[in-house]
């Protein structure tokens, strides 16, 4: 009697979804090359859907009630919006901002720096907040708006949660310029509510000078970047006890930059070194001892370079439903980290105008994690682990050095697996053009998609064939020679000014580049705008 045989294939389709399903997106790509079947089910759309959030860095959203097959069609829309879509102007995320303002409250007028998914513009005594819509991923706009009156605070820069649910603003005190000020409100019911919590200060011994650079919430942490000469310091507190926890400083005037990688690890950057403490950014307390040190990392050339981080990784959320509720969302784990390095070795001359040769490193989380073994921490007491800049910071298909070959200011924003470069025009008259540049970082983005204009026009600014390399054999290696590994969005931004002193931002959100452009005119702030590329 013959014995009967049974393969994978005799399952019902049904089944074989669920099994493909458990798979990653390499995994399914090799899937498809097995049989037809497989091909076919391969084209099903909640494998394809699968494949396209883990394609574009995403993950799926809370929206509830929307069918598989649309969420797909809106994150196909959604992508390729980052490559056709131009920038247009957005005059009504800012409220009153076309109002006319008294000559006093004019030179209140300004953008400020926001650590989240939001854009916050002052005027006068009004403070608004905004979130801009987008199609593509359901969320809808809206503004905040705060009068500043009512705090006795000037602030400086602000941050949300995670969650969306908590929004904090810093600066200095109204009347006192030796106090640092940090004011907290809650937005879950929709609305702009002072927090149940104390406002946060810290006294400093000088009144000149004093300033809040970056604001920061994970978790109960809030992590407060101020500089104070000749000082320049972290610091940590528990937003929900004011509690103080750390004070990291260091006695110089550059900025100091603090963000957790994970719920458990902070990183703080002093000079041309990462210091990674152990500590749980959800139960944070002080302690005596002190904040467990388990890595530093080292820049490319130990005290050559000036180092420091500049984008806001994610932590876990503990509660996602305060989030709007998107159709997709950007995955934390591809969230990247930027730092950018400064030679400071080079003395810029002020003849020519000549500036340091500067470099931006990109590496994602998961990428930086898996360097540091996380998470295999080491043993609380041992020696802490040293990594060089070959360890941990080495480009290859998962990160990205880029050199700055020309001697320009440039703005940088990140979010996501995305960074937001601009340059602006080297002369401010006339209709001159901002140069805007979007890399996408992650290991499934699509160099055949960047445009020959991208490639091109990055050339004028970025150093992108190794000769700043070759020329300085103690610079960082940049791969020369070496293609663009990952994908390039270009866009100029041509606007009409005659305004010598006209400023711009970029700030690139989850759903497009944000270009902030600030005009003075007899050394007073008269206008703000905001450029958005539509999604």
């Amino acid at each position: 009697m013959s014995q009967m045989t049974h393969s994978l294939l005799d399952l019902a389709p049904e089944l074989l979804l669920l099994i493909l399903f458990e798979l990653d997106a390499a995994d399914l790509l090799v899937c498809r090359q097995v049989c037809k079947r497989f091909s076919c089910l391969y084209e099903s759309p909640d494998i394809q859907y699968k494949c396209q959030l883990a394609f574009s860095a995403m993950v799926d959203g809370a929206a509830p009630g929307i069918p598989v097959a649309d969420r797909l069609r809106a994150l196909k829309e959604y992508q390729a919006a980052w490559e056709t879509s131009p920038l247009t102007l957005h005059p009504e995320s800012f409220g009153e901002s076309n109002r006319a303002l008294t000559s006093t409250e004019q030179t209140n007028t300004k953008w400020l720096p926001f650590n989240g998914p939001f854009v916050a513009t002052q005027h006068g005594p009004e403070l608004t907040l905004s979130r801009l819509s987008s199609s593509a991923r359901g969320i809808q706009g809206r503004s905040w708006t705060l009068d500043l009156r009512d705090i006795l605070l000037d602030p400086q820069c602000g941050a949300s949660a995670v969650d969306q649910s908590l929004v904090a603003f810093a600066g200095m005190g109204r009347g006192n310029p030796r106090c640092f000020r940090c004011h907290l409100f809650t937005m879950a019911s929709g609305e702009f509510l002072a927090a149940n919590y104390s406002p946060i200060t810290y006294g400093v011994d000088t009144a000149w000078y004093n300033t809040t650079r970056e604001l920061a919430i994970y978790g109960e942490a809030l992590l407060w970047s101020i500089t104070s000469p000749p000082y320049s310091m972290v610091l940590l507190y528990n937003w929900k006890t004011g509690e103080f926890v750390r004070r990291f400083e260091q006695c110089n005037t550059n900025p100091m930059h603090a963000q957790f990688l994970t719920s458990d690890l902070l990183m703080v950057s002093m000079v041309d070194l990462y210091f990674i403490h152990i500590v749980d950014s959800n139960k944070l307390t002080s302690s005596p001892q002190g904040l467990p040190l388990a890595y530093i990392l080292e820049s490319p050339a130990s005290g050559r370079y000036h180092m420091c981080c500049r984008s806001h990784m994610a932590c876990e959320s503990n509660a996602p439903e305060m989030v709007p509720l998107a159709t997709f969302d950007h995955d934390p784990n591809a969230a990247v980290l930027v730092s950018l390095l400064v030679d400071r070795s080079a003395n810029r001359d002020s003849r020519t105008n000549d500036r340091p040769t500067q470099y931006i490193h990109c590496i994602s989380r998961d990428a930086l994690l898996s360097r540091l073994n996380y998470p295999n921490l080491p043993a609380t007491g041992t020696r802490r682990r040293v990594l060089h800049w070959d360890e941990w910071a080495t480009p290859n298909h998962d990160s990205l050095l880029l050199c700055i070959s020309t001697p320009s200011t440039f703005s940088l924003s990140c979010s996501g697996s995305r960074i937001a470069i601009l340059f602006p025009p080297v002369y401010p008259f006339a209709a001159l053009t901002h140069d805007i540049f979007v890399f996408d970082v992650h290991r499934w983005a699509r160099t055949d998609k960047t445009s020959q204009e991208a490639q091109e026009r990055a050339m004028r600014y970025f150093d992108l064939t190794g000769r700043v390399a070759q020329a300085n054999p103690r610079s960082p290696p940049t791969s020369p020679g070496m293609p663009l590994v990952y994908h390039i969005v270009y866009k100029p931004v041509t606007i009409p000014s005659i305004l010598v002193g006209e400023s711009g931002i970029v700030k690139i959100l989850a759903d497009g580049v944000t270009f902030l452009r600030e005009d003075f005119a007899d050394g007073t702030l008269v206008l703000v705008e905001c450029y958005m590329l539509s999604i």
